[in-house]
């Protein structure tokens, strides 16, 4: 079930034409021969590359638009179309079906099961336009990029992949920042935050890819984690500090799945951040970062508690960063900042307080954030940034130290990886 609710449907369109227009029928485009010339084929005008699982609608309308002989847009109303889906069991529905002023028709296409799925356009009795569909399977891991919106864009989507880093396909889109993903257990559903955006808390559900507000809402929420049962959800909050602090505070918190009870269960000195909890994976036990008892600012230790905020202990002897539990409830990853005491990532026993090095980065990073662990314990995701280049998503062995960086865009930012149910090995 849970395999079956994460197939996605990625869209891709061949053939694409190029128009200097926007492709909406506003005539912006080249004027082409005047009406009443002969249409000798159908082109794409617009149509984004889309993921979603079978059966559920495209978001997008796909435009369609007749050209002449030269490939030359004929900007006429009333040319007849026909629309045929001619592989997959999918629909397709037409705006009208003839063309708008501009020559253009507007169509709906309904994925249908999986398999490769075809579907034609054809104005006039011309060639037809033929736009593609695959089925293909979003992976585990879960992480933030610009590469949509361009390196240095202050947009943020969520994508999935493999654990080889392939199949890549992108699961949000907007003008925010979405980040700091998590699925739930069975798959289904992702929570994330919408930075910068009125409602910031928000959900996915993998049966149709629209995001939604969740039920809970809070501007300074995040850091999002679903237990392991998926009734209960650990995040963490920033909040101004009390009177006669002048610097804020970050709390654990812990409500429903369904966002009802909220309740904070750490309670920060003036400044001090409790932040980036992760769930044991018996359920009973919280580890998260903590600056409880360190020199001000921004340094941190790990910690561990109930969910209840009981039995709160400091489990690792050095600085740590962005812990996550190993199978065995015992041992925990750990990343680190550059001189903090090194960017590398590390396993802390959680009853012993020791510490082993597990891999440092092939050049000098700014930061190792890890970001989840297999489901098996064989292998950690983290967010590097080398100094020479931006940050990249790497999987790394905790066997062997060897690592791969799974997404390698110099340029760009690829971020807050969390690894979901499911596949463990690439």
């Amino acid at each position: 079930m849970i395999l079956k609710q994460r197939i996605l449907a990625q869209v891709s369109m061949i053939g694409i034409l190029t128009l200097s227009g926007c492709g909406d029928g506003s005539g912006d485009g080249p004027t082409g021969p005047t009406a009443g010339a002969a249409v000798s084929q159908t082109g794409i005008v617009f149509g984004d590359n889309q993921v979603r699982l079978p059966g559920t609608p495209l978001v997008q309308e796909l435009i369609a638009a007749a050209l002449d002989e030269g490939g030359a847009r004929i900007q006429q109303a009333g040319l007849p179309a026909s629309i045929q889906v001619t592989a997959g069991n999918g629909t397709a529905t037409a705006r009208s079906t003839t063309t708008d002023s501009g020559g253009l028709i507007y169509v709906t296409w309904q994925l249908g099961s999986l398999g490769v799925q075809e579907l034609r356009i054809s104005i006039d009795g011309s060639d037809p336009a033929v736009f593609t569909a695959d089925a293909v399977l979003a992976g585990p891991l879960l992480f933030a990029s610009d590469r949509a919106s361009g390196a240095g864009s202050s947009t943020w989507d969520l994508f999935a992949m493999e654990a080889d880093g392939s199949q890549v396909v992108q699961l949000t889109s907007g003008t925010s920042r979405d980040r700091d993903s998590s699925w739930s257990p069975d798959g289904s559903v992702i929570v994330f935050e919408r930075f910068d955006a009125p409602e910031n808390v928000m959900q996915v559900a993998l049966a149709d890819l629209l995001p939604e507000p969740f039920p809970y809402q809070n501007p300074d929420a995040g850091s999002f984690v679903w237990s392991p049962d998926g009734t209960r959800i650990a995040f963490s909050i920033k909040q101004a500090g009390g009177a006669g602090c002048t610097r804020a505070e970050h709390n654990v918190w812990v409500m429903g799945a369904d966002g009802s009870e909220p309740t904070r269960i750490t309670d920060s000195p003036c400044g001090t951040a409790n932040k980036f909890p992760d769930w044991a994976p018996g359920g009973q036990t919280l580890a998260y970062e903590s600056e409880e008892g360190l020199a001000c600012c921004s340094a941190a230790a790990i910690w561990t508690m109930t969910p209840s905020g009981d039995s709160r202990v400091r489990v690792s002897n050095d600085l740590g960063y962005r812990p996550h539990w190993l199978p065995d409830e015992r041992r925990a990853v750990m990343g680190g900042w550059s001189g903090e005491p090194s960017a590398s990532l590390r396993i802390v026993d959680t009853v012993t307080g020791e510490e082993e090095s597990v891999w440092t980065p092939p050049s000098p990073a700014e930061f190792v954030l890890p970001g989840g662990v297999s489901p098996d314990g064989r292998y950690a995701v983290a967010e590097v940034a080398l100094l020479d280049q931006d940050s990249d998503v790497f999987r790394i062995d905790l066997e062997t130290g060897e690592s791969l960086n799974l997404t390698n865009r110099p340029d760009g930012l690829d971020g807050f990886p969390s690894w979901g149910p499911g596949q463990s090995q690439p």
